[in-house]
């Protein structure tokens, strides 16, 4: 349904400026020192260049590809009401598999809206 509003090319420039523009604009703004917040990654010893190259394939390439296909199949509206459920997913997900409960009212009041 998106086909003929945005391109694949369109797409995916909308995605790397979400991911990439906006946390460094961030960290330039911010962060006190950016200089040696992104200077960090030059350090990182073998098993975190792998678990950041294995995020990065699956969450933003495998990710991100799967949901522009979604997006364009599916159509803007009835995808988005499907957001809901990847957040009950993650809540459930990360309460399994990283022992990482929602603790108080606060946080799921967060996660209702």
């Amino acid at each position: 349904q998106t086909q003929h509003v945005l391109s694949k090319k369109e797409m995916v420039q909308t995605n790397n400026v979400c991911n990439v523009i906006l946390p460094l604009s961030y960290t330039l703004v911010v962060v006190s020192n950016p200089k040696q917040c992104w200077i960090s990654f030059l350090y990182l010893n073998m098993p975190s260049i792998v678990a950041l190259t294995t995020l990065g394939v699956f969450v933003y390439a495998v990710g991100s590809l799967g949901q522009m296909g979604l997006v364009r199949s599916m159509g803007p509206g009835l995808y988005s009401s499907f957001s809901a459920i990847r957040v009950l997913g993650s809540v459930f997900l990360s309460a399994f598999c990283l022992a990482e409960h929602v603790k108080n009212w606060l946080e799921w009041f967060g996660l209702f809206i």
